[in-house]
C-alpha cells in the first residue's frame, strides 16, 4: 500500500465516521451502546483527521497509526451494525395481567418521578457579588498591561480587573 492509498483511506474514514456520528446524534432515546458508539466515532474522526493533517510523519509511524485507526474503524463498524440490528428488532412488550386495574394503569401515561435535571434550590455556581455592566476607559498603556496579563494567565478581563480592584481596596482599608 502506498502512502497516497493510506491517505485516501483516511479521507474515507473521516467522512464515514462523521456520517455515523451525525446519524447517531440524531437518534431519539439512544441506547447506552449507541451513546458509546457516538463518542467512539467522534474520537476516531479526531484521530484520523489529526493523522491526515500531519502527513509529514515518518513512514513507520504513519503506517502504524494508519493500521491502528483502520482496525478501530472496522471494529466500530461492526459495533454499529450490531446496534442497528438491535434497534430494528422491536422490543417485546410484557403480557398484560388479566386484572382490569392493571390494564388501566398500563395504558395511562407515566407520571414523571425523576429528580434529575431542571432547576433546584441551591444548585449551580454561587454568586460572588452583584453583576453590573459597565464601560471602562483606561490609558493605552494600562490596557496593554491588562491585555498582557490576560494573555499570559489565560484569564478573562473581569478576573484581572476584579483582582486589581481587590488589591486596591484591601490596601485602602489598611
Amino acid at each position: 500500500m502506498t502512502r497516497q492509498d493510506a491517505i485516501n483511506d483516511l479521507v474515507a474514514i473521516i467522512r464515514n465516521s462523521k456520517r455515523r456520528f451525525i446519524s447517531l446524534q440524531g437518534l431519539t432515546r439512544p441506547s447506552k451502546k449507541e451513546q458509546s458508539l457516538r463518542v467512539d466515532y467522534f474520537m476516531l474522526h479526531t484521530q484520523a483527521t489529526q493523522l491526515h493533517c500531519r502527513q509529514d510523519y515518518k513512514d513507520e509511524y504513519f503506517f502504524g497509526e494508519y493500521d491502528r485507526i483502520n482496525r478501530l474503524y472496522e471494529a466500530l463498524e461492526e459495533r454499529f451494525r450490531e446496534a442497528a440490528a438491535d434497534r430494528e428488532q422491536p422490543e417485546a412488550s410484557p403480557p398484560l395481567p388479566p386484572d382490569s386495574s392493571a390494564v388501566v394503569a398500563a395504558t395511562e401515561p407515566p407520571v414523571a418521578t425523576s429528580r434529575r435535571g431542571g432547576r433546584r434550590p441551591g444548585a449551580g455556581r454561587k454568586r460572588i457579588g452583584e453583576t453590573r455592566r459597565l464601560s471602562l476607559t483606561f490609558p493605552p498603556d494600562w490596557w496593554e498591561t491588562i491585555d498582557a496579563i490576560t494573555r499570559h494567565d489565560g484569564r478573562p478581563y473581569a478576573d484581572v480587573i476584579r483582582e486589581l480592584l481587590y488589591a486596591y481596596f484591601s490596601r485602602a482599608e489598611n
